[in-house]
């Protein structure tokens, strides 16, 4: 096993080649590296897994799969007649179900979604989309604020010219209370 500290630091861009290039060898003949770095910059070619820490604790563990994965362009498909178009789930204001149909609901208007709301849910999730209530899941960035009506009755309002209303369910509330602490 080989611990290396900081192995980047103070290193130019000829240097950081070979050391990766003498790091992937000896990975390669069987030895174990466990890198400690403040940046992680440099260390997406190299390793399989990487843990971040804070305060001698592990608060989050990815792949730099998963972060080549998150950097893909996404869009959500939706059928339009004769033609598919693609919609950036930024311009999204919120989804929501009726008639058996789920719909995306954007600035210029709604669009029916080939997906059901939970399918949806998965494929929005990274993209800072929240289940609101049973029937809809809303972006946070377009959330302007949440207004609580009684104990247990709570509202979300949408940035968009109208102020959309979005109900709230109480689980949720307690959900979006931890998520964004306040």
């Amino acid at each position: 096993m080989l611990l290396l500290v900081e192995p980047f630091a103070r290193c130019d861009e000829a240097s950081i080649s070979l050391l990766n290039g003498l790091m992937r060898q000896m990975a390669g003949e069987g030895a174990t590296l466990l890198i400690l770095a403040d940046d992680s910059a440099n260390l997406g070619s190299l390793c399989d897994t990487i843990h971040t820490l804070s305060q001698g604790r592990i608060v989050e563990t990815h792949t730099p799969q998963d972060e080549r994965q998150a950097d893909l362009p996404f869009k959500i498909p939706v059928r339009l007649e004769a033609r598919v178009a693609l919609v950036n789930p930024g311009d999204i204001l919120y989804v929501t179900t009726g008639q058996g149909q789920t719909y995306l609901q954007t600035v210029e208007g709604r669009l029916p979604a080939q997906f059901t709301l939970t399918e949806l849910e998965g494929r929005l999730a990274r993209s800072g989309f929240f289940r609101a209530h049973r029937g809809y899941l809303v972006n946070l960035q377009h959330v302007k604020e949440v207004i609580p009506y009684t104990r247990n009755s709570f509202s979300l309002i949408l940035d968009d010219d109208g102020e959309t209303e979005i109900p709230l369910s109480k689980s949720a509330a307690r959900e979006l209370r931890e998520l964004l602490d306040y």
